[in-house]
């Protein structure tokens, strides 16, 4: 029975060490990882700015929730601060990747 008990503990121990490891990658996959409403405004003005992700991986760490943040639009990804809405010119060219988070109220 203690042979028993030895390997379940075992190979309980080895199923979280791995679980941990490709979470741990998962995550490092990313070349940004976005937490923050204020990091999502960040992400949201380079890419008006003409800065296009091509190649890059952007990913969702949390769930981003906008209900008490002044929305006019500018943090939307392909509006064009010089010219408004439908003008994407300088559109967000990466990988984007919510990892299971959301974004709401936006």
């Amino acid at each position: 029975m203690s042979k028993t008990i030895h390997f379940l503990s075992t190979s309980r121990t080895a199923l979280i060490l791995l679980l941990a490891l490709l979470t741990a990658q998962t995550a490092g996959a990313a070349d940004l990882t976005i937490t923050t409403i204020d990091g999502w405004k960040t992400f949201a003005r380079n890419v008006a700015s003409g800065t296009d992700y091509s190649g890059m991986t952007v990913a969702l760490g949390a769930d981003l929730d906008f209900t008490s943040t002044t929305f006019n639009g500018d943090y939307s990804v392909g509006f064009n601060l010089e010219s408004g809405w439908g003008q994407d010119s300088k559109p967000f060219k990466g990988t984007f990747d919510g990892c299971g988070h959301t974004i709401k109220n936006a």
